[in-house]
């Protein structure tokens, strides 16, 4: 059964989903911890401007100026380490599932009576094999321009 847009997923398909992506359930934890750890980092530098804006250049004072410059810049290379820490650990996992769902379903298509593929069009079960990396890729690539829908359901 394919789900249609708007229709919600189709009764299974989530628990499906969830036995295939089970041996990657620590990484899948990791990546939740580090994008909140760095949602809380990314806090940290609007405020170390706001203590350098009114706490010392408002007043006057520059001690302390190049402590904050080098907790800004710790800040900001924190969060962005973390940034492509989850990135990059996201992007293994969502492989790893690919292939998991790939390898799954070519074990399906070998175990299909040959009866399945006199009376089906052999380049309909190659596409339906293929097609699948496009849609994923760009519904889940960080930098994608175009909205996930737009992707995911086109």
């Amino acid at each position: 059964m394919i789900a249609q847009p708007g229709s919600g997923a189709a009764p299974g398909v989530l628990v499906q989903l969830g036995t295939i992506a089970r041996p990657w359930r620590a990484s899948l934890a990791l990546v939740s911890a580090l994008v909140i750890l760095a949602a809380i980092v990314q806090l940290a530098p609007p405020l170390i401007v706001r203590s350098l804006v009114d706490d010392h250049l408002a007043v006057g004072r520059g001690d302390g100026l190049l402590l904050l410059a080098l907790l800004y810049l710790a800040a900001a290379a924190g969060a962005q380490g973390l940034i492509f820490g989850y990135t990059y650990l996201a992007a293994s996992v969502a492989q790893g599932v690919l292939n998991a769902l790939r390898v799954r379903l070519f074990r399906h298509l070998q175990d299909l009576p040959m009866a399945y593929y006199d009376q089906s069009q052999i380049g309909d079960a190659i596409s339906r094999c293929t097609a699948d990396e496009r849609p994923w890729t760009h519904c889940f690539h960080p930098e994608s321009r175009r909205s996930w829908r737009t992707w995911c359901w086109s």
